[in-house]
């Protein structure tokens, strides 16, 4: 159903944007998907990844400006050369702001991710450049944990969105990198699956 792919596939194209946005790295390869399942076993089929991790969305504040979306997220996380791969779907009735005209059945890769100690220092610095905010938020998928976000309309400059993501633990950075997610799946908070688990 989705194209193959291969992270190979991007790494020259996207290369320049770290450097771009003041970043060390690429972090995350977002893709908005219509069915998150099948997106799964393709990604994984592709990006050789063996475990998914599905984070339960809490306490999701959502905004385009000053006005409140109405948006529900589902997320699938995986690893493929040390880079997070994101399948997500978005539900509600503000979803086409994400989605826009976007194909069915269409694997987009809908944003490149940079993790970061603090994304409203971020925002201010897209703002003087003039990069227009498509939106922000915040969410939880864990006791004391806090994950703050925003994407921003880059497409037409570099063929791809970008987002700021700020992730919290007790109040201290801690990046979404593997070891952390994986510690969430051991203490039950983010439900894991095995590739080949998936039909």
């Amino acid at each position: 159903m989705y194209p193959r792919l291969n992270l190979s596939d991007f790494g020259k194209k996207l290369e320049v944007l770290p450097q771009k946005f003041d970043q060390s790295r690429i972090d995350q390869l977002g893709f908005l998907v219509d069915d998150v399942q099948i997106a799964r076993r393709e990604c994984g089929r592709n990006f050789g990844i063996k475990y998914w991790y599905i984070p339960q969305i809490k306490e999701s504040e959502i905004y385009n400006g000053q006005s409140r979306l109405d948006q529900n997220f589902t997320i699938a996380i995986g690893y493929a050369n040390g880079v997070q791969i994101e399948v997500f779907r978005v539900d509600g009735q503000d979803n086409d702001i994400l989605y826009g005209n976007k194909p069915a059945e269409d694997l987009t890769l809908h944003h490149v991710g940079f993790f970061v100690g603090d994304v409203e220092l971020n925002r201010d610095g897209m703002r003087k450049r003039n990069i227009k905010e498509i939106q922000n938020g915040q969410f939880s998928f864990a006791r004391r944990s806090r994950t703050k976000f925003a994407y921003f309309d880059t497409a037409d400059l570099f063929g791809v969105n970008i987002e700021f993501i700020e992730n919290r633990f007790r109040n201290r950075r801690v990046d979404m990198r593997r070891w952390f997610i994986w510690s969430a799946a051991l203490f039950g908070v983010v439900e894991i699956s095995r590739q080949k688990e998936l039909p």
